[in-house]
């Protein structure tokens, strides 16, 4: 049963705007980390409409296992640690199945 994992971020006020194009260049580069991710996007809200997340990430996998791998492989982690963490308000996460 595959699996589509979707997060919705806000981002700190002061934070960046080379700390949020950091954070989506190491976050897109573990697509090529991770072999268990089997599609990948994110990016950065396009400003259309008011109230949004400042940031989304879909992430597919092929079974609850392979997104339990990537949720706990060391490059996430570390990208989690070093990239998000400092700049992130909250969180909004999901996992659902395809």
């Amino acid at each position: 049963m595959a699996v589509r994992h979707v997060v919705m971020l806000k981002l700190k006020q002061d934070a960046a705007e080379e700390d949020k194009l950091r954070m989506v260049r190491e976050l897109s580069s573990l697509k090529d980390v991770i072999p268990e991710i089997k599609s990948f996007h994110c990016g950065l809200d396009a400003g259309l409409a008011e109230g949004n997340h400042d940031f989304v990430l879909t992430a597919d996998f092929a079974s609850p296992e392979d997104y339990k791998a990537y949720a706990t492989h060391p490059a996430h982690v570390a990208v989690i640690q070093e990239f998000i963490k400092p700049i992130v308000l909250s969180r909004s996460a999901v996992q659902f199945t395809l």
